[in-house]
């Protein structure tokens, strides 16, 4: 999660970028804008992989804990009427 935290440091850029537009009126050349596009690209491709490998975690420990898939964990009862 380090890698997310410093990727999303910058940001910081093109969020900047888009408060000095809003507030102050300012304009930017189109090559800054399509730099911070590719940033903000960046960011949401590294934070898909970070999602994607945390659920395969989850998943490991589930499985590892109770033995079976968390879907099947879910449709199970093991209330006792």
């Amino acid at each position: 999660m380090k890698v997310v935290g410093t990727v999303g440091l910058t940001l910081t850029i093109p969020l900047s970028m888009v408060m000095d537009a809003l507030l102050h009126s300012k304009t930017f050349p189109p090559l800054y804008i399509i730099g911070c596009i590719g940033v903000v690209i960046g960011f949401l491709t590294v934070n898909a992989a970070a999602l994607v490998q945390a659920r395969r975690f989850i998943h490991r420990v589930l499985h590892s804990l109770f033995g079976n898939s968390p879907s099947s964990l879910m449709t199970s009862s093991s209330v006792n009427d």
